[in-house]
């Protein structure tokens, strides 16, 4: 693949932040485009009486996302467990940093009345790393690719959610808009180059997600036209099954990249419906159909072996808490009795990517008995 150079960042930063205070976020436009969290309403639900908070120290900032490519064999789901260890253990800061951003956001949110010395706090975590470049050097490993993004999109939720703080200081806010306009900038150029489609639908559907929040955060409308476009086209890819076609070869992995696609969709989907498009109709509700698979293929793992010609769904080799996260806000907003059991045994569902804590993000309580 053919990669975005650091080099390019570091360039154009110096110009870009000269102008910030003078001017909007290039590229933006004026109807303003929001996050996928009604911040005002869901404190309503999830409030409690505000009390001290003091901020953090903030990390040290990391230009360049580590991580170590684990998978020995074509359809990536052979695991070198030594490698996956050194890959954990590489990718711990900037996950540490972004759980770290989350829970303040989370705090944030959870306080009533709203709390401006910790949107603040959150803010000076993400200006501090905008000023110093974080995460915008290309990685060196398919793994860390996969991370940056991922990162990127836990951050950009954060963000919008804060952001919906109106006492913020522009002289902090804009620098973050243009980190993130840099981010978005960099994944979407990724995702331009033709020989990134080999790389997965699975990835591919978390990338124009990423895309989209960041575009979102710097209101910067080239962004989330190009994701919104792709979106729209990566729906005519799921057949009228539920199956994406171009996973068929994950073989072992065939449910678990369909939840991770699904996963990806869902929060683009809560994103547009905040903003006047129904992702779930789309295409004849492409959508909905994909998770009626993955649900149902949770529940028996049939129809996922036969499509991998009679191959076992053996990773990851026992449901995981995170897989749950897309589930909270498609509950929500569907109330499907599948999910029940789901999400009873696994919440408080937290997942960096899906913007942490889904529980208290979206998720409804009490669940039926």
């Amino acid at each position: 693949m053919k990669r975005l150079k650091a080099s390019w960042a570091r360039a154009v930063s110096g110009v870009l932040l000269s102008l910030l205070l003078a001017a909007p976020v290039q590229g933006a436009d004026p109807a303003r485009m929001l996050g996928p969290l009604d911040v005002v309403a869901r404190r309503t639900l999830v409030a409690r009486a505000a009390g001290l908070y003091a901020c953090a120290a903030i990390p040290e900032t990391i230009r360049e996302v580590a991580g170590v490519d684990f998978f020995t064999d074509p359809s990536q789901s052979i695991v070198d467990v030594d490698a996956q260890n050194r890959h954990r253990a590489a990718v711990k800061p900037t996950e540490d940093y972004a759980r770290g951003v989350q829970a303040i956001a989370l705090s944030y949110l959870k306080f009533a009345p709203a709390d401006l010395t910790i949107a603040d706090c959150a803010l000076d975590w993400l200006h501090d790393w905008a000023k110093n470049d974080g995460l915008l050097d290309d990685p060196s490993t398919l793994a860390a690719d996969r991370q940056q993004e991922n990162i990127i999109a836990g951050l950009a939720q954060a963000a919008l959610l804060v952001m919906t703080e109106p006492r913020l200081s522009p002289a902090k806010v804009q620098p973050v808009q243009a980190w993130f306009q840099k981010l978005g900038t960099l994944v979407k150029d990724r995702w331009s180059d033709p020989e990134a489609q080999a790389i997965g639908e699975e990835a591919r559907a978390w990338a124009l997600t990423t895309v989209l929040l960041t575009g979102i955060v710097a209101q910067d409308r080239g962004l989330t036209t190009w994701a919104i476009v792709g979106l729209k086209q990566f729906l005519t890819r799921i057949d009228a099954q539920g199956f994406i076609r171009g996973l068929e070869l994950r073989e072992r992995r065939l449910r678990h990249t369909h939840m991770i696609a699904l996963s990806a969709l869902v929060l683009a989907a809560e994103t547009l419906s905040r903003n006047g498009q129904d992702l779930y109709v789309a295409e004849g509700a492409a959508l909905r159909r994909l998770a009626d698979l993955v649900i149902r293929g949770y529940q028996d793992p049939g129809p996922f072996v036969q499509k991998a010609r009679g191959i076992a769904q053996s990773w990851p080799p026992k449901f995981q808490p995170y897989m749950a996260a897309w589930m909270e806000p498609y509950y929500t907003r569907f109330r499907d009795a599948r999910l029940v059991p789901f999400l009873s045994a696994n919440r408080h569902v937290s997942w960096i990517q899906m913007g942490g804590d889904t529980t208290t993000l979206y998720g409804t309580k009490p669940l039926p008995q």
